[in-house]
């Protein structure tokens, strides 16, 4: 038997003193209500980090109180999978219980306490074939739901010990049904890694239990017992913009992961501990095998030997990964997401996880896959640093804020939750009466727990009395009410005339389609011209993209980035409980895939040109510059060629848009609109005024945004808006401008601003939402050759800000707070 630590055993008295009380309490309870708030009390959350020895506790427990108590368990396990190393452990080291299968040993005269049937949520509910054979009743053996009563009637209590227990119960209606209406345990130990208050509370109430007793045992005061690991550090690679692209995260993650792994073998051998670490590489549970074949293909051009490579397919734990977790023949473990709730693995101290997620909960299982230390490790003083510390190496980046949230969540638990907050239970007598009273933080429950879950007349009445008033009986008096002088009053069956009734006084007349009978016309300023200055789009296409190849051109730094292996990027790590953080450089791999992916993205992108046309002729171009600075390795139509024009199209995204943007000059021009303003608009409904709006009336159709900006620009009281218009998409007044891509662009408004000097004083105005997203960016390079550039703008804390393109960060980014004063000037 695995001997305790302070800690732990401290934590399993308390446990083992509460259930002594209750089972005291359930000795001299004399009605139902009373043994239903006893066993309510008998329910205790026992919580401690992963390593922390929860299964340990929890046998011990029940070890100890089977020994004074005539108890029988269920125990239940997360996953099927990890029933039968249950059994093993509990069979192993716990004598005085005795592990029974509850599909052939269902005889109550056999059992005997200390009795522990260990089983999933899944396996007993009426739900699927195995939980119908369970609860149905065979010629030899009795149904799980008689099994229970009959034990109780041997006299007999019924424990429960749930693993994992704030997700055991998740969406399983019929476990619910089964713990409250079957086994109705009156011990209850619900083991957990972490669960937060309100996932606690929720969990709480649908077990019927207001106030479950907290046990908490702390990650420092696992640490001190040397059962967990003194910290856990998550490493992400921060790749500049220019780059973040093309970097091939997971690659990285591996490179750096393998490195480590091989460092702390080395370190494990030279201070005489023998025992092989054993590295994670998580994958996407959705996957359907492509993850880990593609993972697997990256670890064995890391070199790493096929036969020290496991890949474990099933979404949840089972036997084979558990072996795999202490077969020190396999050193890398790739699994999916959904193993990582309820599979441990001692040897490992390197996760690699390909997953993307910022949740808390994520960063929580993760951290518990590599929290716990190996028994050979364990009490070894003196050891190097780099054993001190678990680590978690991501592809993702941004899943380390998950990381610091989930070390937040673990750290704030402390021992003295424990008691806060968890209602006394005692028993009191009353003349020759005794009853169950529960003591919360505001004092005694007067009468608590008696008929129902509040104290009502008819429950009140039986317990003082021992019967129900007549008046009661008969239904002359509600029920709701604590004693008749205080509010009772007759049962007529009729509403209460305090009722609040709304009645509708909407008429169901139907009236005859609405024909008008006036006409709202709105006349065109005159000082707004009837044409406005549009690009025309070609129809025709045929040289535009030769034009495109000739216009491209390769500078001395693209030349450079297409012949790169490696990018350097910062490598980021942070002890995800401390908030310690260190930088530093490191080489990250390229993601050849990623890179086709974005140059072919790039080539498609172009509204017109041929992509093949643009593509030959820029393998052509790049050849012959190449060829000029002598190197041979890019002087021909080969795969390393492709790849360095692709490379160079993912790095340097712009240039491919640029010279577009420079032949569509000559492909769109600037010509009139099509068609020229009306001269009025006619509606039928009278519109909102707009002081300076081209037709003096506010458009209906705007959106929130543009009614405000609208309103800005009616507001001015300086006199240098003249007028405004709404430029509607796709008509023959509309203003146009060619994005970058060759696609059509209608800013939302054309605005006339005094003491502008470009384009008979209009500027084009866009307002946007989202900005940050490739169309927003597109937009914003878009130029307008006879009006300018449009001015975009998005609203941030109730101002209207400009938005502009970053070359160096490669994206959008706000720029200044939008003024007329300075409108006018923009270019």
């Amino acid at each position: 038997m695995i001997a305790l630590k302070q800690h732990q055993d401290a934590a399993v008295l308390r446990v083992l003193s509460r259930f002594l009380e209750v089972r005291d309490l359930l000795g001299v309870a004399a009605t139902e209500g009373d043994r239903e708030t006893a066993r309510r009390s008998g329910c205790v959350m026992l919580e401690a980090p992963t390593g922390a020895g929860k299964t340990v506790m929890a046998g011990t427990l029940a070890e100890r109180f089977s020994g004074v108590e005539k108890v029988v368990w269920f125990w239940f396990a997360p996953f099927s999978g990890i029933v039968d190393q249950s059994k093993d452990f509990l069979r192993g080291q716990f004598k005085g219980l005795r592990v029974r299968n509850l599909r052939a040993d269902r005889h109550p005269e056999q059992a005997r306490g200390g009795d522990v049937y260990v089983t999933t949520w899944a396996s007993v509910a009426a739900s699927n074939t195995e939980g119908r054979k369970i609860r149905q009743k065979r010629e030899t053996m009795l149904s799980l739901d008689e099994f229970v009563p009959a034990l109780r009637e041997r006299g007999f209590r019924i424990g429960v010990v749930v693993d994992e227990a704030h997700h055991g119960f998740k969406r399983q209606t019929q476990a619910l049904a089964l713990f409250k209406v079957v086994l109705a345990p009156e011990y209850t130990l619900l083991v957990s890694a972490t669960p937060d208050d309100k996932e606690l509370a929720e969990f709480a109430r649908e077990l019927g239990v207001d106030h479950p007793a907290r046990e908490v045992l702390t990650r420092a005061q696992a640490v001190e017992m040397g059962l967990v690991k003194r910290g856990i550090k998550a490493v992400a690679y921060l790749a500049d913009a220019a780059v973040a692209q093309i970097v091939d995260h997971e690659m990285t993650a591996l490179t750096d992961g393998w490195r480590l792994h091989n460092e702390i073998r080395g370190a494990l051998a030279s201070a005489g501990i023998p025992l092989v670490p054993l590295m994670l590489v998580q994958v996407e549970s959705a996957g359907k095998g492509h993850d880990e074949k593609r993972v697997k293909e990256k670890l064995l051009t890391l070199g790493v030997p096929e036969s020290a490579i496991a890949v474990h397919t099933a979404s949840e734990p089972d036997p084979d990964v558990l072996a795999v977790a202490n077969d020190e023949s396999k050193e890398v473990l790739i699994f999916k997401m959904a193993v990582a709730l309820g599979f441990d693995a001692p040897r490992a101290f390197v996760l690699v996880s390909s997953r993307s997620s910022r949740k808390a909960d994520f960063g929580i299982q993760v951290c518990g896959r590599i929290m716990r230390i190996h028994r050979r490790v364990q009490g070894r003083a003196g050891l190097p640093a780099l054993l001190d510390d678990g680590y978690v190496l991501l592809a993702d980046p941004d899943s380390q804020e998950g990381f610091v949230q989930a070390a937040q969540k673990i750290d704030q638990i402390c021992a003295e939750i424990g008691s806060a907050q968890t209602p006394t239970v005692i028993a009191v007598r009353v003349g020759d009466r005794m009853t169950i009273q529960k003591v919360g933080p505001e004092g005694p429950s007067l009468l608590h727990g008696l008929e129902g879950s509040e104290p009502t007349l008819a429950s009140v009445s039986t317990w003082l009395t021992g019967r129900i008033p007549q008046e009661i009986a008969d239904g002359h008096y509600e029920t709701n009410d604590l004693f008749p002088s205080m509010g009772a009053r007759p049962a007529t069956g009729e509403e209460d005339s305090s009722s609040v009734i709304i009645k509708s006084s909407a008429t169901k007349t139907a009236y005859p389609a609405y024909v008008p009978q006036k006409t709202y016309r709105y006349a065109l300023r005159s000082d707004v011209p009837r044409f406005l200055k549009t690009h025309v789009l070609p129809t025709e296409y045929d040289g535009l993209a030769e034009d495109v190849v000739t216009a491209f051109y390769f500078s001395e730094p693209m030349l450079l980035a297409g012949q790169r292996e490696v990018v350097q990027v910062t490598r980021k790590t942070t002890e995800v409980f401390s908030g310690d953080t260190q930088r530093e450089r490191f080489q990250a791999q390229l993601s050849h895939r990623q890179i086709a992916v974005i140059a072919q993205e790039m080539l498609f992108s172009l509204d017109g040109p041929n992509p093949d046309v643009i593509r030959n002729g820029l393998l052509q171009k790049l050849q012959a510059a190449y060829q000029r600075q002598g190197i041979a390795a890019l002087t021909s139509d080969s795969e390393p060629l492709r790849h360095a024009l692709a490379l160079i199209l993912a790095t340097f995204p712009q240039a491919l848009r640029t010279a577009m943007k420079q032949c569509l000059n000559r492909y769109a021009p600037v010509k009139d609109t099509l068609g020229p303003l009306p001269e009025e608009l006619l509606t039928v409904e009278p519109l909102m005024p707009s002081e300076r709006n081209a037709y003096r009336f506010m458009p209906p159709d705007l959106n929130t945004w543009e009614r405000k900006f609208a309103g800005c620009l009616d507001a001015d009281t300086t006199g240098v808006v003249k007028w405004w218009h709404r430029n509607k998409p796709w008509r023959l007044e509309s203003v146009c401008v060619p994005l970058p891509s060759g696609k059509a662009y209608f800013p939302d408004f054309v605005i006339c601003l005094a003491g502008r000097k470009r384009g008979d004083g209009i500027l084009l105005v866009e307002t946007k939402e989202r900005v940050y997203d490739p169309l927003a960016e597109e937009k914003v390079e878009a130029e307008h050759k006879f009006y300018g550039r449009p001015l975009m703008l998005t609203l941030e804390n109730e101002r209207f800000m400009s938005v502009r393109f970053n070359p160096h960060q490669r994206r959008n980014e706000l720029d200044r707070i939008f003024s007329l004063d300075w409108a006018a000037g923009y270019e």
